[in-house]
């Protein structure tokens, strides 16, 4: 078979007829190469005697393979582009060496079919907006059940850094320190002597993340009252130490011992006799010393300090008996209870000045009282005939600076109500009598005799039923009668006025056994025969 070289200009040669263009690719190498083939027979021969021609060749090797494509399957390069449909193959020959092969066949594919207009329409403002939210709903919801789901796998041990022990207010994400609260403690009370242990009667929290939104709960609560958190330390149920106040700041649990003790709240409700109540664990026992021994090394607290329930000093069930039996085994605990009864000055042996501005009654002036709310300035019918003696059930104070800062806390507690201290006249157990409203202003605390009693409170809890019932003293009494007499002196008491106890008027316990009995070996006392009685109801008195 002889080859010579063509162009597309010797297409119209006279030699060559029925010449047209196929597509040859040479496979003699991995690579397979492309190139343009022009396929003619020479006149005067016959049809099957066709010689191939490299279009850009100027010399072919004979026996270079080629793999010649029928025209017909192929168009112009420029306009090449897919289709689907019937392609047919005929007669087209495959040149492998000295052979040539024959393909004849007819490839069927599917007819792709033009969608009619009519089955199309544009979407909506409205759709794509919807499509958009439901999407990125889909994709938040996902995201939020793979969030809890590896939550869920994570032990409670993954959740802190086992390396330490103690979380500071940063790593639990506290508010900073209201500037009300910003009060370091003074020197003379450094180191601390007396630390303080109570409960917080709040849901427990087992693991770092809860305690976390504890400690934040906590903090939100205490700041709509213009406070921080309590106490100096919280002890989680994960046995972790979480800083409250810290070492340098004061709390805001007691006010005898705020300005110069340590207090540490556990979190829970420790008391055995409510059903469900926490039990306390040997982790936290573990890290509540070993904080204290920290508080030691680092001169924050005294070698000899010692420790106090807050059950030891005022009316409270705190810090909960199970945690209680706990911390009589401690070593520095005051079993003898020395330090409840004290102050922080007489804590520390400095000079103890409780002079008052007067001998034995205190204006609202004098123990600093915030004014009156308006809406709580209500007159009283005088002279007055009845006198309603009750007990405040809080903790008590036995020195003026310390009932100075009780009263104005227990008002700030009532303000927050929108009210005022309920009661006329409080009696504190260092036997002064302070004043809350007065002669002049309405008790709320026995509502029903608000315009023609006035009410006497003395601080503490005087059950003999209670466990640390508070003791009554002869100035407490003394001082109270001598209040009386003041009264009827100035005219604000009727002649015949009489001393009744809350229990005589109401469902209470008020003032307590221990009060009750004082109260009825006074000479005013005229419960049994209730003169302003008037709807003939059993203990029923009313004002007229």
């Amino acid at each position: 078979m002889s080859y010579a070289e063509l162009d597309e200009s010797s297409t119209d040669d006279e030699s060559f007829e029925n010449c047209h263009l196929t597509i040859a690719m040479d496979k003699s190498s991995k690579k397979v190469s492309k190139s343009k083939v022009w396929r003619c027979s020479r006149k005067g021969q016959p049809q099957t005697s066709l010689n191939v021609f490299h279009r850009h060749a100027r010399h072919t090797e004979p026996h270079q393979p080629l793999l010649v494509l029928d025209p017909a399957a192929l168009q112009d390069e420029a306009r090449m582009t897919p289709f689907a449909g019937t392609l047919n193959i005929e007669n087209s020959e495959v040149h492998v060496g000295p052979d040539v092969t024959t393909i004849n066949n007819t490839i069927y594919e599917p007819v792709m079919e033009e969608i009619p207009p009519s089955c199309l329409r544009k979407t909506t403002v409205f759709e794509r907006v919807s499509f958009s939210i439901i999407s990125l709903l889909i994709l938040f919801c996902t995201g939020l059940g793979i969030y809890y789901l590896i939550l869920s796998q994570v032990r409670d041990d993954q959740l802190y850094d086992p390396k330490t022990f103690y979380v500071s207010r940063a790593k639990w994400m506290a508010s900073p320190v209201i500037p009300h609260n910003n009060i370091s403690f003074r020197k003379q009370y450094q180191p601390a002597q007396l630390v303080i242990i109570q409960n917080s009667i709040t849901t427990a929290c087992h693991n770092y993340v809860a305690c976390c939104e504890a400690m934040r709960l906590e903090q939100r609560i205490k700041i709509r009252l213009n406070e921080d958190t309590p106490y100096n330390f919280f002890i989680g149920n994960d046995g972790l130490v979480y800083e409250g106040m810290g070492w340098l700041y004061q709390g805001t649990h007691s006010e005898q011992f705020d300005p110069c003790v340590i207090s540490i709240g556990f979190i829970g409700d420790y008391r055995e006799e409510i059903l469900g109540h926490d039990t306390v664990t040997e982790s936290q026992i573990n890290r509540t010393l070993m904080l204290l021994d920290y508080g030691v090394r680092n001169a924050y607290l005294h070698p000899d300090y010692r420790i106090l329930a807050a059950k030891d000093y005022k009316d409270t069930s705190s810090p909960g008996s199970n945690l209680y039996n706990v911390i009589k085994t401690w070593e520095h605990y005051d079993s003898d209870l020395e330090y409840s009864t004290l102050t922080c000055e007489l804590i520390y042996g400095l000079k103890f000045t409780d002079e008052a501005p007067h001998e034995w009654r205190i204006s609202r002036n004098m123990w600093e009282a915030k004014p009156f709310n308006n809406t709580e300035w209500s007159p009283i019918v005088r002279p007055i005939r009845l006198i309603i003696i009750q007990n405040s059930d809080t903790s008590e104070c036995h020195y003026f600076s310390i009932c100075k800062i009780k009263l104005q806390k227990l008002q700030k507690y009532f303000n927050y109500q929108n009210e005022d201290i309920p009661y006329n006249f409080i009696v504190g157990n260092d036997g002064r009598i302070y004043e809350s409203r007065g002669w002049a202003v309405q008790d709320i605390a026995n509502r029903q005799y608000k315009t023609c009693a006035i009410g006497i409170s003395f601080l503490g809890n005087y059950d003999e039923e209670n466990l640390r019932p508070t003791k009554l003293t002869k100035a407490q009494m003394n001082r109270t009668l001598l209040l009386l007499e003041e009264g009827l002196k100035d005219g604000h008491l009727h002649q015949d006025f009489v001393i009744v106890g809350a229990k005589d008027l109401i469902l209470t316990e008020s003032p307590g056994s221990q009060l009750y009995r004082a109260i009825q070996k006074l000479k005013r006392s005229n419960i049994d025969k209730r003169p302003l009685a008037t709807d003939g109801a059993a203990g029923g008195m009313a004002c007229r």
